[in-house]
């Protein structure tokens, strides 16, 4: 998984060299993604923003799908810090 500033999340497959899915995070005007980290168990992740807000994710395989496709379900917690000077610069 490889996320971008703007929101962007995405699921990168090494042994095909290629994006298989892209993910937007619903981040508020002028808030960045900061910094992230992902499970050794590879389905659960965080990933922190210049606003103090922590994102917290799951991948779950999509039973519907005939490919290999995730579905991302994301929770925010948004009391981590006040005010928008307070970034989250580490989890």
């Amino acid at each position: 998984m490889i996320g971008h500033q703007s929101g962007i999340l995405k699921v990168i497959s090494i042994n095909a060299l290629k994006v298989t899915s892209i993910y937007k995070v619903a981040l508020e005007e002028g808030e960045t993604l900061v910094c992230g980290t992902y499970s050794p168990s590879g389905h659960n992740f965080a990933v922190g923003t210049s606003f103090g807000a922590i994102w917290i994710g799951m991948m779950k395989k999509d039973p519907m799908a005939n490919t290999t496709k995730y579905n991302i379900f994301m929770a925010k917690v948004d009391t981590v810090s006040h005010g928008q000077l307070n970034a989250v610069t580490s989890i």
